[in-house]
Formats: C-alpha cells, sequence, structure tokens
C-alpha cells in the first residue's frame, strides 16, 4: 500500500521500543529478550497484539485501557510527519512492552486497483511483499543501547481485527487487517534504556526512546 502508508493517524504509524530481537543462528535464537514470532503472549499472537495495538489509533474504537492486559505496556506512537522524533518513557517492572517497528492497515476485501499493485481483492498480499522486501533491502533499523535489531523480516505479521475499519483517505474500503513489523518485549531490567529507530526508505525518520523501568518497590512485613 506505497502510497496508502498510514502517516499519524492517517499515513504509516510507528514506533518502536524493542530491544534484542531474536536473530536465528544456527537454529538458536541469538536474542533471549524477546519473545519469538511464532510464540503466544498473554493468550495472543504476535498478529493479535498487533491488531490490538493499532486498532485503538481509530475514533470510535476502544481505547488502550480496554485493549491493554495489566502486564503488557504500549508505549506511545511516533508521527511520522515528523522526520525526527523522541519520547520519554518510564516503565514499570515486569511488564513487557508491544511495539511497532512499523505498520499499516489494509484489508482482505478491497477494490482492484492496478495502479495500485492490487491486482486482486486480496490487498494483504501485495502489502506483505512490499514490507518484506523493504526489511530485505535494509529499509528498517532499530537497535537498543547501540546493539543493532536483526531479522525484522522474522517479526513482519498481520492481524485481524474485531471488525472493519473505515478509514477517512478511503471511503467504502473495508480494512480488516493490521500489518507490521512488531516486537513483543520481554520485561525489561530496571534502569536506563535507549532505542533508536530508522526507516531508510522515502523520508528519512528517525525516532529514539529514552526508556526507564521501575523497580518493584521493597518488600516489608512480607508484603509489597
Amino acid at each position: 500500500m506505497r502510497n496508502l502508508r498510514l502517516r499519524s493517524m492517517s499515513a504509516v504509524l510507528a514506533l518502536c521500543v524493542g530491544i534484542f530481537l531474536p536473530s536465528r543462528v544456527l537454529g538458536e535464537n541469538a536474542n533471549p529478550g524477546i519473545i519469538p514470532p511464532n510464540a503466544t503472549y498473554g493468550g495472543m499472537t504476535y498478529g493479535e497484539w498487533g491488531a490490538h495495538y493499532l486498532y485503538r489509533f481509530f475514533p470510535g474504537e476502544p481505547s488502550d485501557e480496554n485493549l491493554n492486559p495489566k502486564n503488557v505496556y504500549f508505549p506511545q506512537a511516533a508521527s511520522a510527519n515528523d522526520p525526527t522524533d523522541h519520547f520519554d518513557e518510564t516503565i514499570p517492572a515486569g511488564h513487557a512492552v508491544m511495539i511497532m517497528v512499523l505498520a499499516s492497515i489494509t484489508t482482505t476485501n478491497g477494490p482492484i486497483v492496478p495502479d495500485w499493485g492490487y491486482y486482486d481483492s486480496n490487498w494483504l498480499e501485495a502489502d506483505l511483499a512490499w514490507f518484506q522486501s523493504m526489511a530485505e533491502a535494509g529499509g528498517i533499523f532499530c537497535s537498543i543501547d547501540g546493539v543493532p535489531v536483526r531479522n525484522l523480516k522474522d517479526y513482519i505479521v498481520s492481524g485481524a481485527f474485531p471488525h472493519s475499519i473505515e478509514w477517512d483517505a478511503l471511503p467504502g474500503v473495508p480494512f480488516d487487517t493490521a500489518l507490521g513489523c512488531f516486537l513483543l518485549i520481554k520485561p525489561l531490567t530496571p534502569g536506563h534504556h535507549s532505542v533508536y529507530i530508522e526507516w531508510r526508505f522515502g523520508t528519512p525518520f528517525h525516532l529514539t526512546y529514552d526508556i526507564t523501568v521501575i523497580p518493584d518497590p521493597p518488600v516489608q512485613g512480607g508484603r509489597k
């Protein structure tokens, strides 16, 4: 969906607060700090988490308070309209972090638009191919504390929305699927973490997150 990437709420939504993206090396997970893309967490798959995260940005839909369990933290989303962005995040210890590197909405039942690369009603297939080629070409980059995140392509997934969504820019198109590069991070250690994301396609985009993880309060008298 090249000219349909969501920017801000009506363009590409981007969020990167990732740490230690797994890389399959000789059959081993080289970065155990992140949940594997084929695993489930809190009873949901990566695609389902991504759909729940993206779903909350549309007016009239449930807020993240309705969708975000207490043990999963949803950081702020950055606007791709601003080429350089920065956020400070404070996260309670013991919380997993659901993030997006790059994401969009798409449909499995859209109009046929050859000029946009949609030769059948399943836009998802064309959009998925675009996301994968972008990752393979190094079009997206993420690092944590200076350590590059690897194999982002492995984390490109899709998930169905609870029901189709209308987007003002394309009225009448039943957007029913979230697509993106999502990272579900295991609870981070207390302290400071710096995370950086860069898009190396189109208009350059840079995003930095300064994350502070607050430790649990001390135990007193056997109770917190």
